[in-house]
């Protein structure tokens, strides 16, 4: 399958699934699932979206297992969507006249998108609103129209954002392989491994790359539910030629980490950061706040210790 027949499809799997509701409050989701899709495992979370999270996480969902995973992570509300997805090389803003195909977003700037579902009959899935508006609602679909797949119609629309990549196994969005290091357009994802206390002893887990598990678990972060993390290390290089990472330590228990991102290349792929989040053992345990590279001083509250740590690269 191509990739935006996999996000039609997981968009499609969004809308037609009762657990899947519409909110301003929760916008992503609550509880992780895998899906199988065309033989490989996705990760999503289940429960309650709105119209432009709910197509963003289709597409970065769809971009798991790719050297573009964390592309679109910039990507908030329709009002910076075209900015993002354009920008990371995946799609053209094209005009509403254009033929969209699966995957393609039908998409009004200030206030709402949609996602083609085919051409013929141009069929359109979105969600639209909730139970009670946009605040307080019962998570998922109380009415069957909180999130749906129906014929087209115009909103009005400003523009298509239409997807030009290749193929879910492509290296590049032309399918053609990236160019060798050295003046190289490839990015190095970030390859890291936390370590934690077992039998008494330091273990280290599996590497990450990324979201992904080296270990072959499903999970997207490094660390272990409930237990502590008391060191962590990235692969020599995978931050980029400049980059680096420091550990806040307290007692050998991890209670901060700043991580810093330097594209090898820019001119050729435009300038990364890194996108991370990290997780504490707090009353009651929470996640951080999503951080970009050391702009706000890096991930945790440098108090209590942290258990998972989630981290990808996306565009500045």
């Amino acid at each position: 399958m191509r990739l935006n027949e996999i996000a039609a499809e997981i968009h499609r799997r969004m809308c037609e699934d009762d657990r899947f509701g519409y909110s301003w409050e929760e916008r992503y989701g609550a509880t992780w699932e895998t899906w199988e899709i065309d033989g490989k495992s996705y990760r999503i979370r289940i429960g309650d979206y709105d119209c432009s999270s709910s197509t963003i996480t289709a597409w970065s969902v769809a971009l798991q297992h790719t050297p573009w995973e964390g592309a679109l992570d910039a990507a908030a509300t329709t009002h910076n969507m075209s900015e993002v997805f354009c920008g990371s090389g995946l799609f053209e803003r094209m005009g509403t006249s254009f033929l969209a195909e699966p995957g393609d977003l039908y998409l009004n700037d200030s206030n709402h998108v949609a996602m083609c579902q085919s051409q013929y009959p141009d069929v359109l899935s979105e969600f639209s609103w909730g139970d009670n508006g946009a605040y307080g609602n019962k998570r998922g679909d109380q009415s069957g129209w909180e999130a749906s797949v129906h014929g087209y119609y115009d909103y009005p629309w400003s523009c298509i954002l239409h997807f030009v990549g290749g193929d879910a196994g492509s290296t590049s969005p032309s399918g053609d392989a990236p160019a060798s290091a050295g003046g190289s357009s490839e990015l190095p994802m970030p390859r890291y491994r936390a370590a934690i206390m077992a039998g008494g002893e330091k273990t280290w887990l599996p590497y990450m790359r990324g979201t992904v598990d080296e270990g072959g678990s499903s999970d997207t972060f490094a660390g272990v539910p409930g237990c502590g993390i008391v060191d962590v290390e990235f692969e020599e290089g995978s931050l980029g030629p400049g980059g680096w990472f420091e550990k806040n330590m307290q007692g050998g228990k991890l209670i901060g980490l700043t991580v810093f991102y330097d594209t090898p290349n820019p001119g050729a792929t435009g300038y990364y950061e890194a996108l991370y989040r990290v997780h504490w053992l707090s009353d009651p345990p929470a996640w951080g706040k999503y951080e970009h590279d050391d702009d706000d001083g890096g991930a945790g509250n440098d108090r209590d210790q942290i258990d998972l740590i989630e981290l990808t690269i996306a565009p500045c």
